[in-house]
């Protein structure tokens, strides 16, 4: 389905919701074209200084974990995951 603009409904979603002061306390991008893109994309978040002061391990389960534990409303958009949904899915059933 790629080109039929799921990346701008996907930005008219969070312009919506920040519209009606839906507060995310951070909204993940990640970019699932293949695995090493999506591993990428949870090694950045592992970057957040929130993780960092937490001591996350920088490997996409321990992201989870933590994004798991975490009591803040977050958002993770999976971009370009065309065909890729199980991939996805992979990676978030490890949690």
């Amino acid at each position: 389905m790629g080109g039929v603009g799921k990346t701008q409904i996907c930005l008219k979603f969070i312009e919506e919701m920040l519209g009606n002061d839906y507060n995310f306390w951070n909204i993940f991008w990640i970019d699932s074209t293949n695995t090493e893109t999506l591993t990428s994309g949870f090694l950045n978040i592992a970057e957040d200084p929130e993780a960092k002061s937490k001591g996350i391990e920088k490997s996409p389960e321990a992201v989870l974990r933590w994004l798991t534990a975490n009591q803040k409303k977050y958002l993770i958009i999976f971009d370009n995951a065309d065909g890729m949904g199980g991939m996805v899915k992979d990676y978030l059933q490890q949690t």
